[in-house]
């Protein structure tokens, strides 16, 4: 602004930009104001040490807190065999989320949103179709409520927890996701083209990965097994369009590493995953060869580099449950024998997450050990113990193996244990 313009036109600018000012604040207190009165769900709670889980009530599950001390609180308005179960963590350690029939027994499942600062549960999730496995992005640097991935009639979808409204995600439908029918009608087989006919027909969970650039989720065929698929959201080309599988099994576990975005998949019995496409040196006569029986391995979808941490040809030896640490260095995993289509546990090894990176594994924990999850700061891991007493004991053990406590000892069944995601405070010198 020049200092020669005549005085009443600075003026005119001045209140020209003062009242542009007043219109922009009043349009995000309106906003701010209508979130509120969608959904008033306000409070901070500090969760840090603190563990999700879901206990067996013997007649149904309910979802709990597991304090540092053993202390445990139940998700309150439980009604006994109503079934809780897959909990997540809102990334920045607020909320709780998990799928629930609570609204009857022979009722569809929806995601219900759990706020320990009031001790309230809501339900989220929005029309007659049931929804599972609830999945944030790994970016726990993003506060408050963000979208999470959950699978619905056999769809990944985006489900907004503030207003319940869906979108689909995969099969791919574009850059412009279409919103999925509130309805039981109609079925979903005919949103699986011929790209999927290889891969399978219904999603079983979803994860994204490298932020949200990719989606990869893992696939059931009807005829047994299934696949592990990568989709590019973004794609430049048509080719770009179509899943990409990394890998297919009897059964696969797979996690994201959240400091790369890398894929990290545990995959028991491996199969080709399209039998039309086998390389030429794994086909002897009329027979198709395979190079392991279970392996560990990893991918980034970025890049496309790819490797292989554990491989095994033998039943006697094989991974599930994989959890890359939150510096991506290593990966933790359940091994023991492959028997009747699983993993017995026989303890939990730590390994570096690179190229052959089992050559260096070490075993931290020996005994039924299962569903272990890091600490955010990578320093603990909590896991369930199968007891000699019968009882799913929740545990924690420093990364090295040392300091294991059980702590709930035998007070009940549990599973599916998740660290908050806030990280201790750290301590003065």
């Amino acid at each position: 602004m020049s200092a020669k313009q005549p005085l009443i036109n600075r003026k005119m600018q001045l209140r020209l930009a003062l009242g542009l000012f007043v219109i922009a604040g009043l349009y995000v207190g309106r906003r701010l104001v209508g979130h509120f009165l969608e959904d008033p769900d306000t409070g901070t709670i500090q969760s840090a040490g603190w563990i999700a889980a879901v206990e067996d009530t013997n007649n149904g599950t309910v979802a709990v807190i597991i304090k540092p001390d053993g202390t445990i609180v139940k998700a309150p308005k439980y009604q006994d065999g109503e079934q809780d179960q897959q909990v997540a963590w809102q990334p920045d350690g607020n909320r709780i989320y998990f799928s629930s029939n609570r609204e009857g027994a022979n009722k569809a499942y929806h995601i219900y949103r759990w706020n320990p600062a009031h001790d309230l549960v809501q339900r989220r999730s929005t029309g007659s179709r049931s929804q599972s496995n609830p999945k944030f992005p790994y970016d726990n640097t993003v506060p408050g409520e963000q979208d999470m991935l959950t699978i619905s009639g056999g769809l990944v979808v985006t489900l907004n927890p503030r207003t319940g409204v869906t979108h689909q995600q995969l099969p791919f439908v574009g850059r412009d996701p279409s919103t999925v029918a509130q309805s039981e009608g109609g079925g979903v087989g005919s949103q699986f083209g011929p790209e999927y006919d290889h891969l399978g027909n219904s999603f079983r969970v979803a994860k994204w990965a490298d932020k949200k650039g990719y989606i990869a989720g893992v696939l059931e065929k009807n005829s047994g097994g299934e696949t592990l698929i990568l989709q590019n959201m973004n794609p430049t080309k048509q080719n770009q369009a179509y899943p990409t599988p990394i890998v297919a099994a009897d059964h696969i576990d797979f996690s994201v590493d959240p400091s790369s975005g890398r894929i990290v998949f545990a995959a028991q019995n491996w199969q080709w995953p399209d039998s039309s496409n086998v390389p030429k040196k794994f086909i002897k006569g009329n027979q198709i060869l395979k190079p392991y029986d279970h392996v560990v391995g990893f991918l980034n979808p970025e890049t496309g580099k790819a490797g292989i941490v554990f491989a095994s040809n033998s039943d006697k030896i094989s991974f599930a449950q994989p959890q890359p640490s939150p510096d991506g260095s290593k990966v933790l995993l359940t091994f023991g024998p492959y028997q009747n289509d699983g993993v017995v546990s026989q303890g939990l090894i730590v390994a570096p997450l690179a190229e052959q990176g089992g050559a260096s594994g070490t075993a931290i924990f020996r005994g039924p050990a299962y569903n272990p999850h890091w600490s955010p700061d990578g320093n603990q891991i909590v896991f369930i113990e199968e007891n000699p007493g019968g009882h799913n004991d929740v545990c924690v053990i420093n990364a090295d193996g040392s300091g294991f406590k059980d702590i709930t000892n035998g007070s009940g069944d549990f599973d599916d244990p998740l660290f908050s995601p806030q990280k201790p405070a750290a301590t003065a010198p």
